[in-house]
């Protein structure tokens, strides 16, 4: 079995797609619970927070690099 990656440079490129994702989840998560704080201490209604995350999801979604994770 042949191996076109060195072994030391793999483990590096995956730990930084993890770090990415995890500081992306954790943004969208921030995100999620500040609106909805704010929508609650505004007492906004006409906006669900659904409709809000469907928002926020396409806006990542339209957003990447267009390469395959």
């Amino acid at each position: 079995m042949s191996v076109d990656i060195p072994e030391g440079e793999k483990p590096m490129e995956e730990e930084m797609y993890s770090s990415w994702a995890l500081l992306i989840l954790m943004t969208l998560l921030m995100g999620a619970l500040w609106t909805s704080y704010y929508l609650q201490l505004r007492k906004i209604r006409a906006v669900h927070e659904t409709v809000l995350s469907i928002m926020a999801g396409k806006t990542i979604n339209n957003n990447r690099c267009g390469r395959c994770c």
